[in-house]
């Protein structure tokens, strides 16, 4: 029995892990439907189905994400496979040319030696033979051969059997890369179908929501909260614009005083280059490993609001994900203390400057779990930030991103972002 290597053996146990992780996964779903089955039509149930729908939709998530993992692992043993077997075959051509040279020299020999014992019949057996196959080479003839003779014939003898043995491999080599094949095909539809899956949950969340928008009571209890957070973030969104205006007719009096200052000496003013911030180009993702949009730039009927920015989750748990900077620019405020924040946890505001039409850009990273950046600090795009957290008024570990237009909001994906390779759900 052939044993495996450690690489083999890892690789085994990692697959193995993984399809258990699924296989768990799957009886929690079945678990989760029945729950929401049983759940009636009154505001408390729906509460309770939506929160059930919020865990299906995080255990289809994981589902989602260990796929990919497969997938990453059958792609690595594929290649590994691929090019393992291109090995082989080289391996086998030159084993082949080798064998072949060694038969025609052993032919050669024993031509000779034919023509002193025009008897022998193992020779002249060989001599017929048209190659190396032909010919079984384990007849021994050695009380006819010379020494040197009889080591051609054996070292010919251990090369077809060193080409035999590659053959073999070779050829379970290639049926475990089909089975392989096979095995990351399935993963593929599975990975598919779970995204469709996902996408239904969100839409039957949707639904739910807008149903339970439906009662007066709950509906005004969500617009005042949600009126509360909004109006926290922009008194801070003001101030902010507030601080860049007194700061920019700060410098533009400096300015005009040096000017003046100048003209009176006779001096030339030297030009000097602005620290202002410009915003050029688009933007990074700001969520790096996170490609998920559970919730886009739209009202929110749940909410009875407007959602103003995007909310970025993985497949899997995003928290402690790194979030970086999607531009050159300053900080202009960081909530580094306070949970809560006003609803929006800790969060990073970044100030970009102006754009080419010369609008005020600003960005803000919400829910964080922590923030790694300071007041006033340069910040460069893709720069490390923070980490996607679940603090705050968060039901679950997401970045609340937005993009401020002179003080508005405006939609994200809309120009500002790159969109390749996001799925969007909500």
């Amino acid at each position: 029995m052939q044993s495996r290597s450690p690489e083999t053996t890892a690789y085994a146990q990692t697959i193995d892990e993984l399809n258990a992780e699924k296989n768990d996964l799957a009886q929690k779903q079945e678990e989760l439907e029945a729950q929401r089955d049983e759940t009636a039509a009154t505001l408390e149930e729906q509460k309770k189905q939506n929160e059930i729908l919020r865990e299906q939709i995080v255990a289809k998530s994981e589902e989602i994400r260990i796929n990919q993992e497969l997938l990453m692992q059958y792609d690595t043993h594929i290649a590994q496979k691929t090019e393992r077997i291109a090995a082989q075959d080289i391996l086998i051509a030159q084993l082949n040319e080798d064998v072949a040279a060694m038969f025609q020299t052993l032919r050669s020999r024993l031509r000779a030696l034919s023509k002193k014992d025009s008897s022998s019949v193992g020779l002249q057996v060989l001599l017929d033979s048209k190659s190396y196959t032909d010919y079984l080479i384990s007849y021994k003839m050695s009380e006819r051969i010379a020494a040197h003779d009889q080591k051609l014939m054996d070292d010919t003898e251990l090369s077809i059997i060193g080409l035999q043995n590659a053959q073999v491999q070779l050829k379970a080599d290639k049926a475990a890369l089909e089975t392989e094949r096979s095995k990351a095909a399935e993963t593929q539809k599975e990975l598919e179908a779970g995204k469709a899956e996902l996408q239904a949950y969100y839409a039957e969340a949707d639904a739910l929501a807008q149903s339970m928008a439906q009662n007066v009571d709950n509906l005004n209890e969500q617009i005042q909260k949600i009126q509360e957070q909004q109006a926290h973030l922009q008194g801070i969104i003001d101030d902010v614009m507030e601080q860049i205006r007194r700061e920019e007719e700060k410098r533009r009096e400096e300015e005009e005083k040096r000017k003046e200052e100048a003209e009176e000496n006779g001096t030339e003013l030297p030009d000097e280059p602005s620290d202002e911030p410009t915003m050029s180009g688009s933007m990074v993702w700001p969520a790096p490993t996170c490609k998920v949009i559970t919730s886009s730039y739209k009202y929110r009927p749940e909410f009875g609001a407007f959602h103003k920015g995007i909310d970025i989750a993985c497949y899997g748990s995003a928290h402690g994900e790194p979030i970086v900077a999607a531009a050159d620019g300053r900080v202009a405020y960081s909530n580094r203390f306070d949970e809560w924040g006003g609803g929006f946890g800790y969060f990073v505001m970044l100030d970009h400057g102006y754009d080419d039409q010369g609008r005020r850009i600003l960005t803000i990273y919400a829910h964080c779990s922590e923030v790694f950046v300071y007041d006033g600090q340069t910040v460069s795009a893709g720069e490390h930030i923070a980490n996607i957290g679940n603090t705050g008024d968060s039901y679950g570990a997401h970045l609340h991103f937005e993009v401020q237009v002179d003080g508005t909001d405006a939609n994200p994906t809309a120009g500002y972002l790159p969109m390749s390779g996001v799925d969007i759900y909500g």
